[in-house]
């Protein structure tokens, strides 16, 4: 008596593997077929598993294609599939950054560092990648041998198919940054002395930033009345919070002011009675002056004039009092 034994059909998955980026579609995957009789020595073997393209993603299918098998028991299979599908991720490749340098900089109130140098390691042949270099002081204010942190970042057509490892250890200045003082004078009125007020001002000084300008002393050439006079400010320093962050070019400044004349007050003024003589030119006498700085020389010079050279009583008389010395002015 005889009988056959007929092949054992099986189907074959695979199992995508996943990988890094290396700028080609090729992948590899397992295969596997539940059917195989425990013991058996079948040996599953492919020619090719794609990706349908090359770049980074997640879950991408993967074709497998030339199917076989081979081993002792082999013969007593039958594979009904020579080809499978399945899915499998690209990540992304690392890139590192090399040469990267902090440049040093000049006060400006934000923490922005510019980096140079820096070139790309690890990049695929072919690919297009473009280092976008970017980085920040750890603080704003002057200091030597500042921090400074990375933030590189890449772009190209093909930037998405890597990630970055940051420069790590960079370190730059931040110097002063120099600053001119200007000085507006401030008008006055006549005092006796050549003193003078000003105002500071520069336009160098970082918005927001806490810096006051000060001075020692701002002096007139001398101290009479005149426009537009020169105003020399000296002893001009600065204080505040941020300060520090700042070099003065100028420690003097030059300006102008005028000083007004004074008003001096009349009191204590008569006038005389007279007659008649066909004008209206009155005397006066008794007047003194308040008001005069002291050690000033001022004269007053008393006239007036009537209101009409007729006759009458209790006529007004208008005073036309003058100064010998014009620095100051008569308030009556």
């Amino acid at each position: 008596m005889a009988a056959n034994i007929t092949a054992k059909p099986l189907t074959v998955t695979a199992t995508g593997i996943n990988k890094a980026y290396d700028g080609t579609i090729n992948d590899s995957v397992t295969l596997a077929s539940s059917g195989m009789v425990s013991g058996d020595t079948v040996n599953l073997g492919y020619v090719s598993a794609t990706f349908a393209d090359k770049n980074v993603g997640t879950g991408k299918t993967v074709s497998v294609t030339g199917i076989s098998a081979a081993g002792s028991d082999a013969g007593n299979y039958s594979f009904s599939n020579t080809t499978a599908s399945t899915s499998a991720s690209i990540t992304p490749a690392t890139l590192i950054v090399n040469g990267s340098k902090a440049s040093d900089k000049m006060y400006g109130g934000t923490t922005t560092a510019t980096l140079t140098g820096g070139t790309l390691s690890g990049v695929i042949a072919g690919d297009s990648v473009t280092l976008n270099q970017s980085g920040s002081f750890a603080t704003k204010n002057t200091g030597t041998g500042i921090a400074v942190t990375t933030a590189d970042s890449l772009s190209g057509a093909s930037a998405g198919n890597y990630t970055l490892t940051q420069p790590t250890g960079l370190t730059a200045d931040i110097t002063p940054k120099p600053i001119a003082v200007t000085a507006t004078g401030v008008n006055k009125t006549y005092d006796g002395t050549i003193n003078d007020s000003a105002k500071l001002s520069s336009t160098g000084i970082v918005s927001g930033d806490s810096v006051t300008l000060a001075y020692a002393s701002a002096s007139f050439v001398d101290k009479n009345v005149g426009t537009n006079k020169p105003v020399t400010v000296s002893g001009i320093g600065a204080s505040g919070t941020d300060v520090g962050n700042y070099s003065l070019d100028n420690m003097t400044a030059s300006t102008v002011a005028s000083i007004t004349p004074a008003s001096l007050s009349v009191t204590g003024t008569v006038a005389q009675n007279k007659g008649y003589d066909g004008t209206t030119v009155a005397t006066l006498s008794g007047g003194t002056l308040g008001g005069v700085i002291a050690g000033d020389t001022v004269t007053l010079n008393q006239s007036g004039l009537f209101v009409t050279k007729n006759v009458g009583t209790n006529i007004a008389v208008t005073a036309t009092d003058s100064l010998a010395e014009p620095r100051q002015e008569i308030t009556r």
